[in-house]
């Protein structure tokens, strides 16, 4: 009812905040899914105070930890309301609630990459992991389109052929001077990526294939003990060296 009532803009971003961190225990979440149509009608107001919408967005991110609020969400036009707020050039911190509710309504859920798609607004994310200003909205944002390429061969196909991704700026992330984590994140991304056909001849038309080599050439990692299953996971010298593989004998 007070999320429905006329307030002023920071009991709108603390009643959003208390149900972000309601939400976080499972026995609260299912109580507050009748937020859920409130807040994604709410998304779509024009002329939302950003600070609001990236309030909603935090909540949203925990209720719809399942695909039924997911779906009510998603027929709301949740997703178009985001991407159309983030267009709109927010704070980091607010980009990154909005852009973390993006992740959480389309990975692994069908009808949210369809929404995606039908949005049109789907290169902004693209614009996030471009941004050199903020390095943790930029992991997030590799991280989102990782999970989307993991979802739809699509979308991967998309991001390869019809942007400048590979050629202009995956190379910028997998630098060695920069965050270490964005590097992480990036190679990732560069895996899902190489699953494509025409992977290995746009790759080649930018400086992604330069910050491999020299990701390739670091000396072995030594003291590696973080296994998962009993095994060792690549080093990124490994996955550069793997990847450097298929783009030459392309």
């Amino acid at each position: 009812e007070k999320l429905r009532a006329p307030t002023g803009k920071q009991n709108a971003v603390d009643l959003r905040l208390c149900i972000r961190n309601l939400a976080r225990n499972p026995a609260f979440r299912l109580r507050l899914s009748s937020v859920v149509s409130t807040i994604a009608s709410s998304l779509k107001a024009e002329g939302i105070q950003l600070d609001i919408a990236a309030a909603g967005a935090a909540a949203l991110c925990n209720v719809c930890c399942d695909n039924t609020l997911k779906m009510e969400a998603v027929k709301l036009d949740a997703i178009r309301s985001l991407l159309q707020n983030l267009k709109r050039s927010p704070t980091y911190t607010a980009a990154e609630d909005l852009l973390a509710c993006v992740g959480v309504l389309t990975a692994n859920y069908p009808p949210g990459m369809e929404a995606l798609f039908n949005s049109g607004d789907a290169p902004v994310i693209l614009a996030c992991a471009c941004s050199s200003d903020h390095a943790s909205l930029q992991v997030l944002a590799l991280e989102v389109l990782s999970d989307l390429c993991s979802c739809s061969k699509s979308f991967t196909a998309w991001l390869v052929d019809d942007t400048e991704l590979l050629q202009q700026h995956l190379g910028r992330c997998l630098s060695l001077d920069g965050d270490q984590q964005l590097l992480r994140v990036a190679l990732q991304l560069c895996n899902k990526l190489s699953e494509h056909s025409s992977f290995p001849e746009k790759v080649q038309k930018g400086d992604t294939v330069k910050a491999l080599c020299r990701i390739a050439e670091l000396p072995p990692e030594s003291g590696n003990s973080d296994f998962f299953g009993g095994r060792r996971p690549p080093t990124k010298q490994e996955e550069a060296k793997t990847l450097l593989g298929k783009i030459l004998h392309f």
